[in-house]
């Protein structure tokens, strides 16, 4: 029973950190915190580098590595807000959604595609299309281009009801569907499998290689969302949009708990990560904090986190032997 308790506490040590960090933080500064509004502006800020960072995830989970995350999230952002804003004015946002969404997918399907036909390395193939997405969405920019008022108030800032924002649920909703999705769904449990073993997945007749497509899918679909999201919590494009995400994503990922090596990773850990390291950042930029100097907080609490979840796995795996 013990053991089983210890188990259960040592799989949610982001969620424990996540959890004891707003504590401390709504003791410090209860004015900030202790409000509903505060969790959902603590949620809405870290809902773009947090869809990032889940494409990241499941890409990582499947054994794979997607760097051109950031880029298609850039590339969709301003491509769907010049076709709101100045090409087709007055698409309803449903559709320039569905756009963002589907530009991802298709850019997310050819990494994919690149992986599996030319068989470099994931990390390479996405390398380089991170530097080509990125060449394409500088094209496009010609300065700031604000979205729609109406956009903004849909996909940005604006409520449901008092205290609850949009992009919020929309955060939230994707993170539930996409844990389904990993955890109930035949293809989840394969990219799990892929990641952890191919070599005994494809003697069991699993496609490695389409699993893995369909996990750099997933993460296209994921990095659409955060472009057009993005755009709105900002209300206009800006010059490098989500360039410098890249980091933050595998951050968050790997301070999650997900393995560079693949096969471990829980989507709902990615959430708690994105949760403390937003709760942390607004805490320092609330206190006037210099922002170089949150740049280095954060780095050593991500330093913290990945020594942390490495003792994780090794009492973890003691506590396994212990039970079998």
């Amino acid at each position: 029973m013990r053991s089983s308790i210890s188990l259960f506490l040592v799989e949610r040590t982001v969620w424990l950190i996540a959890i004891a960090g707003f504590i401390i933080f709504a003791a410090i500064l209860p004015g900030v915190f202790l409000d509903l509004g505060a969790i959902d502006f603590v949620i809405r800020s870290g809902v773009s580098v947090g869809l990032v960072a889940l494409g990241i995830g499941v890409c990582l989970i499947a054994g794979s590595i997607d760097n051109s995350i950031p880029a298609i999230a850039g590339f969709a952002g301003v491509f769907t807000t010049l076709f709101a804003s100045r090409w087709f004015p007055g698409t309803p946002w449903p559709i320039i959604l569905l756009l963002a969404i589907l530009i991802g997918t298709g850019l997310g399907a050819l990494n994919g595609f690149l992986i599996r036909k030319i068989r470099i390395h994931s990390f390479l193939i996405t390398l380089t299309t991170y530097i080509v997405f990125i060449g394409a969405r500088k094209l496009l920019y010609e300065g700031a281009e604000r979205m729609p008022d109406k956009m903004i108030n849909m996909i940005g800032g604006g409520q449901i009801i008092p205290g609850i924002s949009y992009s919020t649920v929309i955060f939230i909703s994707v993170v539930a569907a996409l844990w389904v999705f990993m955890n109930m769904t035949v293809t989840g449990m394969r990219i799990y499998a892929v990641g952890g073993n191919p070599r005994a997945s494809a003697l069991m007749g699993v496609d490695v290689d389409g699993i893995r497509f369909r996990a750099h899918v997933i993460a296209g679909i994921l990095a659409g969302l955060s472009g057009i999201l993005y755009v709105g919590y900002n209300g206009a494009t800006t010059p490098a949009m989500l360039d410098f995400n890249l980091f933050d994503g595998f951050a968050m990922a790997i301070f999650a708990g997900v393995a560079l090596t693949g096969g471990r990773g829980r989507i709902e850990d990615i959430f708690a990560s994105v949760f403390f390291l937003s709760t942390l950042t607004l805490a320092m930029t609330i206190t006037g904090i210099n922002v170089y100097l949150r740049q280095t907080v954060v780095g050593v609490f991500i330093l913290i986190g990945i020594l942390l979840n490495m003792l994780r796995e090794k009492i973890r795996d003691r506590i396994l032997m212990r039970i079998a």
